[in-house]
C-alpha cells in the first residue's frame, strides 16, 4: 500500500456489531488512521465520526508492555502501563520502541546489555518530556535482563490524565521503567 493510500469500504448493518476487514494486509512498521461512521440511509441518519490510530506490528514477540513508575508520593494516578511495538530487534545496537501515540522510546545498546537513549511524547492520556519548560526526550538509562525484560530510570517529567480530566504533575529523577513481552 502506498504512502498516503485510502481504502474504503461500506458493510450492511450486523447484528449487535457491524465490522468491516481490511482487503489486504498492511505493511507492519507503519502508523495508520481509521474513521468511521454509521448511516442509516432509509431515514436519512448519520452518526458522529469516530476515528483512530494503530500501528502494524510483525507478531506479538515485538509487542511490550511499558510500565513507568512516577517517584512522585503526590501522583495519585497509578503510572502508565501502555502496549508499545519495538520496531528492531532486542538486544539490537539501536532500538526504537514506539506507542500508538507520539511516544517514542529510543534505546542505543553499549555492549553487556547496557542501554542509554531517550524517552518523550505523548500516548493514552500520558506526557514524557524532560521538563515542564523543555518538551525535549528525557534522558534514560538502562539493561537488558535475563528473564527477557528491559528496564531502567529516566530523570524528568510525566503528565497524567484520568477519566475525569484529573491531571497529575511529576518532575522529578528516579522514574522507573520496565519493558515486558507482552504473550497474549
Amino acid at each position: 500500500m502506498a504512502p498516503g493510500a485510502t481504502i474504503v469500504g461500506t458493510v450492511p448493518e450486523g447484528t449487535g456489531q457491524t465490522s468491516w476487514a481490511i482487503p489486504s494486509d498492511l505493511p507492519a512498521g507503519m502508523s495508520y488512521w481509521w474513521y468511521a461512521r454509521a448511516v442509516d440511509q432509509p431515514n436519512g441518519v448519520k452518526s458522529s465520526p469516530a476515528n483512530g490510530r494503530f500501528r502494524v506490528v510483525a507478531s506479538t514477540a515485538t509487542v511490550f508492555r511499558l510500565q513507568v513508575s512516577p517517584p512522585c508520593p503526590s501522583y495519585s494516578l497509578s503510572g502508565p502501563s501502555l502496549f508499545v511495538s519495538l520496531l528492531d530487534g532486542v538486544g539490537n545496537a539501536h532500538m526504537l520502541i514506539q506507542s500508538s501515540g507520539t511516544l517514542t522510546l529510543t534505546l542505543f545498546n553499549h555492549g553487556r546489555g547496557v542501554l542509554s537513549g531517550t524517552i518523550g511524547g505523548a500516548a493514552d492520556g500520558y506526557s514524557f518530556a524532560a521538563s515542564p519548560s523543555d518538551s525535549s526526550p528525557a534522558p534514560v538509562a538502562g539493561h537488558l535482563n535475563s528473564d527477557g525484560t528491559i528496564s531502567g530510570t529516566f530523570d524528568g517529567y510525566v503528565t497524567g490524565h484520568n477519566t475525569y480530566g484529573d491531571s497529575r504533575n511529576c518532575n522529578a529523577p528516579g522514574f522507573l521503567w520496565t519493558l515486558t513481552p507482552f504473550n497474549p
